[in-house]
């Protein structure tokens, strides 16, 4: 009896450390988003979900996730990736997702503060993508004015960027 009684108890503690990605919402066959924590809604996880599917992030040909969750007033978007594919071109996968980072700020959340990490599989995290820079924003825009200006400079700058979801490749195929 106490062997039978520690077996289940070593077994809820195994399953209970299971990670909880959240409720999920599915978008398609391929795509679905995880939210978690207090605050977030299934409205904002579909939002979300939405509008990566309409950008082309979510296909219907490739395993896609991601995971909603907020931080204070600030939303939290882990993208899942294939960690070896970003090491490949690391530099172009990061500004990718900076720019996805814009998008969905002003797009989703409506300016809200918005922090993208790059997670795997098991949504561990593995890089924060953090933000575009004034020289990225020039390459992106073809703004070379912006390039010439100081990082004090362009604090509190309000560049826009014109770019297209098909200029940027941060797939984790």
């Amino acid at each position: 009896m106490k062997k039978l009684f520690l077996l289940l108890l070593s077994a809820s503690i195994v399953f209970s450390s299971c990670e909880d990605y959240g409720k999920k919402v599915t978008i398609n066959d391929k795509s679905e988003v995880y939210y978690k924590g207090d605050g977030v809604s299934e409205t904002e996880a579909k939002e979300l979900g939405d509008f990566l599917l309409k950008q082309g992030y979510f296909t219907t040909t490739d395993d896609r996730s991601v995971q909603l969750t907020k931080d204070g007033d600030g939303y939290i978007v882990k993208f899942v990736v294939n960690e070896e594919k970003l090491m490949q071109d690391e530099e172009t996968a990061m500004l990718g997702f900076k720019v996805w980072q814009m998008w969905i700020q002003d797009n989703v959340f409506e300016g809200a503060k918005t922090r993208l990490v790059l997670a795997d599989s098991e949504m561990n995290d593995v890089k924060p993508v953090g933000e575009l820079t004034a020289q990225e924003k020039a390459e992106l825009t073809g703004d070379e004015s912006v390039l010439s200006q100081t990082p004090a400079d362009s604090i509190g700058s309000d560049a826009s960027l014109n770019i297209e979801a098909s200029q940027i490749d941060s797939t984790n195929k």
